[in-house]
């Protein structure tokens, strides 16, 4: 009788493993969101609203526009933290999961009365490639993208760029650990935009996104949500979704 009272364990967790629905998200590496362990805000938040047994969450990480671009032809089903992105077959959200919080790098010299996203007009901005950056305001800018934030950071500290945006923590970083980029400075807040998940255009994307507006409105009752941010240092308390 033991042994066929394991067995009928075993059977049903089996039966459960294979029964579980896989949930294939593709997204950037962004330390305290989501990195390719599995850990971060993002991450957290996806395993919270797609539980085990039911789903399994399998993550990879992969550029940014390649990462909508399989979301948007049915290659994976969830991309965190993105927009409507022209050209691409994608649904989004109705949550807004957290807000964009876009920093500047400038060299003060340039900006001795910084007045915010309006100092941003007419100069050399860069930021990197997919960012769109260009898109989160009316002011016009000079702007470029390219594959290096280091490499954007020297070209702003040799004058060849005005401004660098992307995000305090990780600009910091890098100026801190280089001699040569000493002197630069982070302007934070720049631009803040809501980000949303964005879904494959499937009928199996249509039912995941409606799962996941319904438990993440729970979430944000409860306090949840705001606790997931909480834990990590990297996410600002102002990219928390008001």
């Amino acid at each position: 009788m033991k042994r066929c009272w394991v067995g009928l364990v075993l059977w049903a967790g089996a039966m459960a493993l294979q029964a579980a629905e896989t949930v294939r998200v593709v997204s950037p590496e962004y330390l305290g969101y989501i990195d390719k362990a599995g850990r971060g805000y993002y991450a957290d938040l996806l395993f919270k609203v797609y539980p085990p047994p039911r789903f399994k969450v399998v993550i990879e990480i992969v550029p940014f526009q390649r990462a909508q671009s399989m979301v948007s032809v049915g290659q994976a089903e969830i991309v965190p933290s993105t927009n409507k992105q022209p050209g691409l077959r994608m649904l989004l959200s109705e949550q807004v999961i957290d807000m964009d919080v876009v920093d500047a790098a400038v060299l003060p010299t340039k900006f001795p009365a910084w007045n915010g996203e309006q100092s941003l007009a007419k100069q050399r901005v860069g930021a990197l490639i997919g960012y769109r950056f260009d898109e989160y305001t009316q002011v016009h800018m000079v702007y470029d993208e390219k594959s290096s934030l280091g490499g954007m950071l020297h070209m702003l500290h040799a004058d060849r760029l005005d401004v660098v945006l992307d995000y305090r923590v990780d600009m910091q970083t890098l100026i801190s650990a280089d001699p040569g980029l000493q002197g630069i400075e982070i302007k934070h807040a720049v631009f803040r935009r809501p980000l949303r998940f964005g879904f494959s255009p499937s009928p199996r994307g249509k039912e995941l996104r409606a799962w996941f507006d319904a438990e993440v409105q729970k979430l944000k009752a409860n306090g949840e949500l705001r606790r997931m941010m909480q834990r990590y240092p990297r996410v600002w308390p102002q990219a928390y979704p008001e």
